[in-house]
């Protein structure tokens, strides 16, 4: 029972990586617009940067955006191979499934590094995010990160 909840936890982390990897790109315009806006920190009040917005590097604002995407597509699809793996080691030996669940658990980390590093540490960091109206995309990403930080915890715990 436990080792079906764990592939079925892990199956909605897959899916939240690749659907939201497929809606990044689908979606490419407004994806690399929100990380140009960061970037600029245009949206942040006048106090907040006395220089003024600066147009970010076209470079960057691709790396931004690949770095996001990138990464989704990547813990998505570790996660989708951990699912296969544990759904066809279910009901072998307990070291088996520990293997199996292992390309699910990078996935997640994977995922979780991308959230807490990508929007929790530069975007609030540097480009001071929590000063702008776009701070719901970080408290979206803290949320993320905490939820697919608690399937990660429960996927690496012993099942017997």
């Amino acid at each position: 029972m436990i080792r079906d909840i764990k592939i079925i936890l892990a199956l909605a982390v897959a899916l939240w990586g690749l659907l939201g990897a497929m809606g990044n790109l689908t979606n490419y315009q407004e994806g690399s617009k929100s990380v140009s806006m960061v970037l600029s920190m245009e949206t942040l009040p006048e106090h907040a940067i006395p220089e003024g917005p600066r147009e970010p590097a076209r470079l960057m604002v691709i790396l931004g955006f690949a770095f996001i995407w990138g990464l989704k597509l990547l813990g998505g699809a570790l996660c989708l191979v951990g699912v296969v793996r544990m759904w066809q080691n279910r009901k072998a030996a307990t070291e088996e499934f520990a293997k199996a669940k292992r390309w699910a658990i990078y996935g997640c980390g994977v995922l979780f590094f991308m959230l807490f590093f990508g929007f929790n540490l530069v975007a609030i960091g540097p480009f001071k995010l929590y000063l702008s109206p776009l701070v719901s995309a970080v408290e979206l990403a803290a949320l993320f990160a905490a939820q697919i930080g608690i399937v990660m915890l429960f996927l690496h715990q012993p099942e017997d």
